[in-house]
């Protein structure tokens, strides 16, 4: 991890970033901010659905098997969030698990998506970063 990514995993940037994030989600009508339980994003996870006053879920992967603190009601608009998609959990189980009781209207990150993340991965949803060149409406 670089010094620039270790910077912004402080609370202080948190803050500030999750900020940031919720005004570009704003206008998607977000109901859940839904994450993976890592310590790293909890914080920036909170911000988030605090600012668009948004429920806040978390992810787990237990010996392969994939849950949800609480299962989104159908209807519900949801927002994926981590500050990099690394490989591992992923973002592809995360969407898998996430749209069998929500829309995932937005997937949002710190840092640019990796060049891997297709759009057939994520289908209509609109990919979001706070680096302005990887902005754009699927």
């Amino acid at each position: 991890m670089t010094n620039a990514e270790q910077g912004i995993l402080q609370p202080e940037a948190a803050e500030s970033l999750g900020r940031a994030l919720a005004a570009r989600l704003r206008d998607l009508s977000i109901d859940a901010v839904v994450l993976w339980c890592d310590p790293r994003a909890a914080v920036l996870g909170h911000v988030v659905a605090r600012e668009l006053g948004a429920e806040l879920v978390y992810a787990y992967s237990d010996l392969g098997i994939l849950t949800l603190s609480s299962t989104p009601p159908p209807g519900t608009r949801a927002a994926l969030l981590d500050y990099v998609w690394e490989p591992d959990p992923g973002l592809v189980p995360l969407l898998t698990m996430v749209r069998h009781s929500a829309e995932v209207a937005a997937v949002a990150s710190v840092l640019s998506p990796p060049d891997s993340l297709r759009h057939n991965d994520i289908g209509p949803a609109v990919l979001i970063s706070l680096e302005p060149t990887t902005t754009a409406a699927h």
